[in-house]
């Protein structure tokens, strides 16, 4: 009995053993599990909290670019108060200065302004070229010539002035406009005609001006504007609203083709059952049946109508634009695609850019990428788009921070991001962005870049300081042309 008492004591230690062992193992495993899910939401956090405090760099950052610059009425007036009291002078310099320059679509630098009142500088010769095109066109309008012949002998007389050359473009833009309006019913052609005859010949957003007003018309029809949109290239359409109305009147002018289209379709497939019916009808009559003759005329004529109508739905596939697209401005268009969302198409090989859900609140955010079109297209074709990172990829809506570092780039060169770029504004971007590339160079963009300090190709990242003073520098000393050797100069000394 004792024997047998003691042989079964190991089987008991075994299995206590064992039971004690899974209990430890239970354990272990319970607390790698807390562990492992305490790691996880510690990491989540830290992530959440790098976010945020990025989200706060960028908008501290946006707002000490505007804080840079004179974008409002209000602005200019905390300006004047504080460097120029009750200086008459200087508050006369400063708005027409502003005024000029907010009519051209740039905001005003704070540093240049105060620089230039204290030398109490101003450019007198653009002045008087300006006094000299007004009296000119005075002096034509008073010896009765037309709007077209004043156009006229104003290129000839001016055209090969390079320090006129907007307003001569302008110029011609508005012969091009008078050429269509001569086409268009007694209403809409007085409308336009009288808004070319008001426009400032000496202004150079004269012509985009003009644009505007032609938009806003009640007296022009929805299909002149949209055909004066896209022959002057979008180039009166300035804001998100503008754009997506031009679009919807696409889209509806397209349906519209393709309803005709479906009901010549419709009209051909019964022409051809009655042909057919006919012919029939023919074949089985006696060769000296008098209906013959008869029946012969009528088919004739239906199949004449056939033609007809072929010939039409061929001459309607051919007018039907093929996407509801428009040019917006040079190389650059407007798309609405299938789903209904909307997008901006670069150049021939068509790099797309798809623009946030066209929302409430979205305003902003649509706008800033349309822009960032312009500025990505530019800089792609100096060699330069590395400068976006992360990287834009084609089809992609732009991220918070691609959207605002092209923001930062025309902000920091003066120009206005609450409205679509001008087409003048877009070719003084090219001129501007294309100061930091050496010209009759084998360098790339990138290399230019790091010659300026702006791109440093080790770490492929950008000093943010160096280029925010490259870009101040440009835009001060936009009217002296300042080449690469000399922005090098500045940017490494």
């Amino acid at each position: 009995m004792m024997q047998n008492s003691c042989e079964k004591i190991p089987a008991v230690l075994s299995v206590v053993s064992k039971e004690t062992a899974n209990s430890t193992k239970r354990d272990h495993t319970s607390s790698y599990i807390e562990r492992s899910s305490f790691i996880n939401n510690l990491r989540n956090q830290q992530k959440k909290s790098e976010i945020e405090e990025r989200d706060k760099a960028d908008q501290r950052l946006e707002n000490e670019i505007l804080a840079l610059n004179i974008s409002s009425q209000k602005d200019l007036s905390d300006f004047l108060q504080k460097n120029f009291p009750n200086n008459t002078q200087a508050n006369d310099i400063a708005q027409k200065y502003f005024n000029e320059q907010i009519s051209l679509g740039f905001s005003v630098d704070k540093e240049y302004l105060l620089r230039s009142i204290t030398k109490l500088t101003n450019n007198e010769h653009e002045l008087s070229t300006a006094d000299k095109i007004k009296a000119h066109k005075e002096q034509l309008s008073k010896q009765g010539k037309s709007p077209t012949e004043i156009l006229q002998i104003l290129i000839s007389k001016y055209e090969k002035e390079v320090a006129v050359s907007t307003w001569v473009e302008n110029w011609k833009s508005f012969l091009q406009l008078h050429e269509l309006a001569e086409n268009k019913p007694p209403t809409e052609r007085q409308a336009i005609q009288n808004i070319i005859a008001k426009a400032d010949f000496s202004n150079e957003n004269a012509f985009t001006n003009s644009l505007s007003e032609i938009a806003n018309s009640a007296e022009i029809s929805t299909e002149t504007k949209l055909e004066i949109s896209q022959k002057f290239k979008g180039e009166n359409i300035s804001s998100v609203s503008a754009m997506d109305s031009a679009l919807k009147q696409l889209k509806s002018k397209k349906a519209k083709i393709e309803d005709a289209i479906n009901e010549k379709k419709f009209e051909k497939t019964s022409l051809l059952s009655e042909i057919e019916t006919m012919e029939d009808e023919l074949g089985n009559l006696p060769m000296d049946d008098p209906k013959r003759e008869k029946l012969k005329t009528n088919l004739n004529l239906k199949k004449q109508v056939l033609e007809q109508t072929e010939r039409s739905i061929a001459d309607m596939e051919t007018k039907k634009p093929q996407e509801v697209s428009f040019i917006l401005r040079d190389g650059v268009s407007a798309k609405l695609n299938p789903d209904g969302s909307r997008c901006v198409e670069i150049g021939e090989n068509k790099f797309t850019i798809q623009l946030p859900e066209n929302a409430l609140f979205m305003g902003r955010k649509n706008m800033l990428s349309i822009n960032l079109a312009f500025t990505y297209k530019i800089l792609s074709q100096l060699g330069m788009e590395t400068l976006f990172t992360p990287k834009i990829k084609n089809g992609e809506v732009p991220d918070k921070q691609q959207r605002i570092f092209g923001s930062r780039i025309l902000n920091g060169l003066g120009y206005k991001t609450d409205q679509i770029l001008s087409q003048s504004n877009i070719y003084q971007l090219e001129k501007d962005l294309g100061k930091l590339k050496q010209t009759g160079s084998n360098t790339t963009g990138i290399e230019d870049l790091e010659a300026l300090g702006i791109w440093d190709i080790s770490s492929q990242s950008i000093n943010s300081n160096q280029l925010d003073y490259c870009l101040h520098f440009i835009r001060e000393n936009r009217e002296r042309d300042v080449g690469f050797a000399e922005l090098k100069e500045k940017m490494t000394h």
